[in-house]
């Protein structure tokens, strides 16, 4: 993946921030111009949006690396008592965390993934399934 390539990835990731989406809810793409040795892609959890790891994000920024977080389909939306969430599907998340991770791979010549909670689940290599821990009353499971 080139660097050209991760960016038109990213770019068309932040055209789907429509006027519905809270401005401080859309994908963040934090770049040095050209393909750094380290990229990272932050994935926020479920009923979240960008924001929720845009400190983080910039931090990294800060030390050279290039960063992407996508905002996930149905979430971030300006009216948080919307529905939307209810039609999300589960092909809607893991198409961008893929797509993201495309991108990543074009960003940085080394990637790191990392999410929190829904995010957590997507951040193995992609091909792999992972379950990620649920609560429940007796604890966590696997």
């Amino acid at each position: 993946m080139s660097y050209a390539e991760a960016i038109e990835i990213a770019r068309a990731l932040q055209d789907l921030d429509g006027p519905n989406v809270n401005p401080v809810c859309h994908t963040r793409l934090y770049i040095h111009g050209q393909q750094t040795e380290r990229a990272l892609v932050l994935l926020h959890g479920f009923t979240n949006c960008p924001r929720q790891l845009d400190d983080l994000g910039k931090d990294f920024f800060s030390r050279g690396w290039n960063v992407l977080i996508p905002r996930y389909p149905r979430h971030g939306y300006a009216d948080r008592l919307n529905t939307a969430i209810a039609e999300l599907r589960a092909d809607h998340l893991v198409a961008v965390a893929n797509r993201s991770v495309d991108a990543g791979f074009g960003l940085g010549r080394r990637l790191t993934v990392a999410g929190l909670s829904l995010g957590a689940c997507f951040q193995q290599p992609r091909g792999s399934l992972r379950f990620c821990p649920t609560s429940t009353s007796g604890g966590t499971r696997d």
